[in-house]
């Protein structure tokens, strides 16, 4: 993933999280409010294998992060759903709009 593909994908990634009315939950619970989070998530999107775009942010806790439990039951599942039909209607493949 290049620089440009992870800046357009966080950038998506916000927008749904604020529609989805969990971005405060996520500064919190994922984030943890760590001025460098986007950057060790960039990091993660380079080196780990198995996630690689943005289809798989909420799958991995490299993405949702370890605490996800906290977000309630079955809510990863339904944040899974709901991102990836986000994408779609934004015409965005993980990597790159089309």
């Amino acid at each position: 993933m290049t620089q440009e593909e992870f800046d357009m994908g966080f950038k998506l990634l916000k927008r749904f999280l604020k529609e989805n009315r969990i971005y405060n939950k996520f500064l919190r619970i994922t984030a943890h409010n760590n001025p460098s989070y986007k950057k060790e998530l960039f990091r993660s999107f380079k080196t780990l294998h198995y996630f690689k775009t943005w289809n798989d942010f909420f799958k991995y806790t490299n993405g949702i992060g370890d605490n996800y439990n906290e977000y309630g039951e079955g809510k990863v599942m339904e944040f899974i759903e709901k991102w990836g039909k986000f994408m779609n209607e934004h015409h965005f493949d993980g990597l790159k709009y089309y």
